[in-house]
């Protein structure tokens, strides 16, 4: 007789912990760098003050770029922190070659 089974190939322990913390991951990423950007800039419209910005000698580019980068390093220290404290509280780690994406 055949008897069907069941196997778990990933997490075998069934701890939703292994899915909820790369999802926070994702969100902090998103919102850290998107959604804060975006709020950011439409203060500055709704202020008046992006008018100001792109009068001067500036390109728009670089205004972007000015809103954009310190919240793109607030958003990696808080995946850093966010791996770290997985790792350290949760168990849950990065598999594998954790620099391949960078290549």
């Amino acid at each position: 007789m055949i008897a069907p089974q069941m196997r778990v190939l990933f997490n075998p322990t069934l701890s939703s912990t292994a899915y909820t913390i790369p999802g926070m991951l994702g969100m902090i990423c998103m919102f850290l760098t998107v959604l804060i950007t975006a709020i950011s800039l439409v203060r500055e419209r709704e202020t008046g003050t992006l008018e100001q910005l792109l009068v001067t000698p500036v390109t728009a580019l670089e205004v972007v770029l000015g809103k954009i980068l310190p919240f793109g390093v607030v958003a990696m220290g808080a995946i850093t922190a966010s791996i770290f404290f997985g790792w350290l509280v949760f168990g849950v780690y990065p598999t594998g070659n954790v620099w391949y994406c960078w290549q």
